[in-house]
């Protein structure tokens, strides 16, 4: 464990190598509980994924540009009225391009492919399969065992008018083997802001809420890449149904996952 009284100071940036193929599986447990008409509606579930990530190029300055894809997906739910496993293979080998620059900040993305359905599969699904959500933005200067720095981020899902607003504030709490790796190891609190309006079978739901998240990242310096990621989040939200249906029904969630890279 790196100590907190170093002042040693440490360069973060990431450094994928051209050509190479890298493969992240991702698993969660999530819990919700909605209440409806004065009853509580519990819902728990998992979901696993298989991504696959080829670093396309490299540029002069540390760009880098992956296309990422899901080789596997698959979402298990259970509730009261339903207890399945889906495999959604229509979202599988769909690519997204994404360049980012060495500190990790966004410099483009964009759709490659459309699902079977035709839909814009990243409206419908972008957090199980963007790459990028995993990445930390790094600061441009080296920094020492104990320093912090903060991260806003505003995403609109597409396809619905949904905005959420994360910001989070990264610690480098010092050094740790990870799965083999000797790594960087940054801990992290954030707290998020949801709100917006979205359509579902022709009825209008206008969502608003508020949570926090937690975790840790480990990040191998040497190569400049991630070996894994745990991640908690907790969200209360309220959802207003307009229309001939008129109920207000609030939600708790909390999502607890694990990205790692497989070796």
């Amino acid at each position: 464990m790196g100590s907190a009284f170093s002042q040693e100071k440490f360069l973060l940036e990431y450094a994928y190598s051209k050509g190479k193929t890298y493969k992240y599986k991702e698993e969660s447990k999530f819990e919700s509980v909605q209440e409806v008409s004065g009853q509580e509606m519990k819902a728990t579930g998992s979901t696993f994924s298989l991504m696959k990530m080829i670093v396309e190029g490299v540029s002069e300055s540390g760009d880098i540009t992956f296309i990422s894809s899901l080789e596997d997906l698959k979402i298990t739910t259970k509730m009261p009225t339903m207890d399945t496993t889906m495999v959604m293979k229509d979202l599988l080998d769909k690519n997204i391009q994404t360049i980012i620059s060495k500190a990790g900040k966004m410099v483009d993305q964009k759709i490659l492919d459309t699902a079977a359905s035709g839909k814009d599969f990243m409206g419908r699904s972008s957090t199980l399969f963007n790459a990028y959500k995993e990445f930390v933005v790094f600061p441009n200067s080296a920094i020492k065992f104990g320093d912090t720095w903060n991260d806003e981020r505003t995403d609109t899902t597409k396809g619905t008018q949904m905005v959420t607003k994360v910001n989070t504030i990264y610690t480098l709490a010092g050094t740790e083997e990870k799965n083999g790796h000797p790594c960087m190891k940054i801990t992290y609190t954030g707290k998020l802001e949801i709100g917006g309006k979205m359509t579902q079978m022709g009825m209008e739901f206008f969502i608003e809420g508020s949570g926090e998240k937690s975790g840790t990242l480990w990040f191998d310096q040497k190569s400049g890449v991630i070996i894994a990621k745990d991640n908690t989040s907790d969200q209360d939200l309220t959802m207003a149904l307009t229309g001939q249906m008129q109920m207000t029904i609030p939600i708790t969630q909390t999502n607890i996952s694990k990205f790692t890279l497989i070796e």
